[in-house]
């Protein structure tokens, strides 16, 4: 599979407008055979953009897609929105096992939560059987999480 990144600086004040022409724009893109397309907006800059497309082939993006209509149409569509030329790469996605690190900060948590699962049905039991007498102020008090910690 061929990966295709896009990347887009959208004019200041154009995102909204941008994002509603991609919306009818991509159908384009996808109906020359791109098998997903996904639009990723920066988290630091809220006119960057990132088009990420998968095709079958590497010779899908620049053949199939530039040469199309669906290319200009797609271009027409949102191209009056940038600015500055689009940057766009390709890659072949790598399949690579990852195994996670359990590193000490996870162990700890992972004991911190065992503890407190364990706390929580100890508290579950005794809100479950200690009830105070009723008092001249109103009815009885069942003991919280809050009060029972505090009195352990």
């Amino acid at each position: 599979m061929v990966v295709t990144v896009v990347e887009l600086l959208i004019r200041k004040g154009a995102e909204e407008a941008f994002l509603a022409a991609y919306r009818d724009a991509s159908q384009h893109v996808l109906a020359v055979g791109c098998r997903t397309l996904r639009l990723v907006r920066s988290s630091t800059d809220p006119r960057r953009f990132l088009v990420i497309g998968e095709w079958d082939t590497v010779d899908d993006p620049s053949a199939a897609f530039q040469g199309s209509d669906g290319f200009v149409r797609w271009r027409d569509a949102v191209s009056e929105f940038f600015a500055e030329p689009p940057f766009v790469d390709q890659g072949v996605q790598l399949h690579v096992e990852t195994t996670p690190v359990e590193t000490p900060a996870v162990q700890t948590a992972a004991v911190q939560t065992a503890a407190v699962q364990t706390a929580a049905v100890e508290t579950a039991a005794v809100e479950t059987t200690a009830v105070e007498p009723a008092s001249p102020n109103g009815p009885a008090a069942l003991p919280t999480a809050a009060t029972t910690a505090r009195e352990s």
